[in-house]
């Protein structure tokens, strides 16, 4: 079920951290780390990347905004599908629902209120809590506005302007907007990505970037979707930790080989003192007498580890001659 991405997709901007210096270093201050590299990262249910695109600051083409070109990038081998792609305000805009839709993609997100080709009528509506302002196009293009805490701008293709009533954390029924729920649930794909990888991380300091970039998408990226499939077959829960350390002990397991039977094998060698001579000697006449009587022979066993000359060798192993 998993070579097949789901319904919902989900893109946003992760930081690698990294201080030293680079020309498309970023900083981002509502990141834990604040300066690094910027990743753009397309993920599934249970935080499963299925995209990353490095953001060298190279991205503008005239005519196309930077934010709909890395989306139509990432997306590119998941279109004319069906599927829905859940966005923050940073890339969602008409111009971009207009090329999803012509892919039979949807796109839900939160809305800025400058963006080109917004309805200005719902955009500089004042409400009350709990009201809603919508407007629908021709091409099913929904621009809702909502007031909770705050107004809330929000553009969808998949939904209408209806609502639902839901319990809030107090245990209160509040009614809201559908596609703010569906937003909502599909748009921490990637904050459970990053949540994850930040568990006893493996980056390390380095000066060099690409390393950093390494690190993360080996030790990182494919570690969590190896875990994100681990659950989805054997449906346990494990932590990341302790997935992590599986990994390791698994990788440092040592394979218990037996040993095989090796042959004793002569085989010619550097010059040396026949062995069972030499012991022989020695036992007659002492050490000074061995070393002069026992001549050199240029044989030695493979498996003793130790000279012979043939007639010992025979004497003491059944073995062929090599």
């Amino acid at each position: 079920m998993w070579n097949v991405p789901s319904e919902n997709m989900c893109i946003d901007e992760s930081v690698i951290p990294f201080v030293g210096r680079l020309s498309f270093r970023q900083f981002i201050k509502n990141k834990r780390h604040r300066y690094g590299i910027k990743v753009f990262k397309l993920c599934i249910n249970d935080g499963y990347t299925i995209g990353f695109k490095i953001y060298a600051a190279q991205e503008s083409v005239p005519g196309v905004g930077v934010s709909t070109k890395i989306v139509m990038e990432l997306a590119e081998d998941y279109l004319d599908k069906g599927r829905t792609m859940y966005t923050d305000n940073w890339y969602t805009s008409v111009t971009l629902a207009n090329q999803l839709l012509n892919r039979s993609t949807n796109l839900v997100g939160t809305l800025r209120s400058n963006r080109k080709f917004n309805p200005v009528s719902v955009v500089k509506a004042k409400l009350k809590k709990g009201e809603i302002m919508s407007s629908q196009s021709q091409n099913n293009i929904v621009v809702l506005k909502w007031k909770d805490k705050r107004d809330v701008l929000m553009l969808s293709t998949k939904h209408k302007n209806n609502t639902v009533v839901v319990n809030n954390k107090r245990g209160k029924q509040v009614v809201k907007p559908q596609m703010v729920i569906d937003y909502n649930k599909a748009k921490g794909y990637v904050d459970i990505c990053d949540l994850r990888s930040s568990y006893h991380s493996p980056l390390r300091r380095s000066l060099k970037w690409y390393r950093k970039v390494m690190f993360e998408i080996l030790l990182n990226t494919c570690l969590l979707n190896a875990m994100s499939l681990y659950t989805a077959v054997t449906s346990k829960k494990i932590s990341v930790t302790q997935f992590r350390e599986s990994i390791i002990h698994s990788l440092i397991k040592k394979i218990e080989v037996q040993p095989s039977e090796e042959k004793h094998i002569l085989i010619n060698a550097q010059r040396g003192k026949c062995y069972i001579c030499y012991k022989e000697m020695a036992e007659q006449g002492g050490r000074q007498h061995a070393q002069k009587i026992t001549r050199r022979v240029q044989t030695k066993c493979t498996k003793c580890l130790k000279y012979f000359c043939l007639e010992c060798f025979f004497k003491t192993h059944s073995c062929k001659l090599l």
